[in-house]
């Protein structure tokens, strides 16, 4: 399939290539990873009404950017590393090149977070959404050591400082 190379282009450590079933559903090899005692973090998330500015714009990779760092912040505030991350594209009628340029956003934020794409589902729904409309969703796995689960309450004490960083 044409999202293969995107596919193929983030694939990290214990992820394997796969793609009898052209990318619906991805393999993850936890033994090498060096955990002792492993713990999967799962999110899931939708872009939500940042589709509308997309749309508006004619710009649709920074969704697919969106919809990565939406799950894997998530999953970073309980302290996890993000192993991949699954995404779905549902519209109407299918629209090759939208779905193309979504698919070229989470490629790309999946490689900047260190992360594997390892696979992205298209629906076409008739009548479900507004004929120029789309959406998408997306889910992510991560992996954190038994116990190192954030937050930490029993670690925190009053006078405790907290950092808070911009967004980008």
């Amino acid at each position: 399939t044409r999202l293969l190379p995107l596919i193929k282009g983030t694939l990290s450590q214990g992820c394997v290539e796969d793609m009898n079933d052209n990318g619906l559903a991805g393999l993850c090899d936890l033994t090498g990873l060096g955990y002792k005692e492993p713990m999967l973090v799962g999110s899931t998330n939708l872009v939500g009404t940042k589709l509308k500015l997309s749309m508006v714009l004619e710009q649709f990779q920074p969704v697919g950017v969106d919809l990565v760092a939406l799950c894997v912040n998530d999953i970073a505030a309980r302290g996890a590393e993000p192993l991949f991350v699954m995404a779905n594209f549902a519209a109407p009628k299918l629209d090759a090149q939208q779905a193309y340029s979504v698919n070229e956003g989470i490629a790309s934020a999946c490689r900047e977070a260190g992360c594997a794409l390892l696979g992205s589902k298209t629906a076409e729904m008739p009548g479900v959404f507004n004929p120029a409309g789309f959406d998408i969703s997306g889910a992510v796995v991560g992996i954190i050591e038994r116990g190192a689960a954030l937050p930490q309450l029993d670690r925190m004490v009053a006078g405790d400082v907290i950092i808070g960083l911009p967004s980008s």
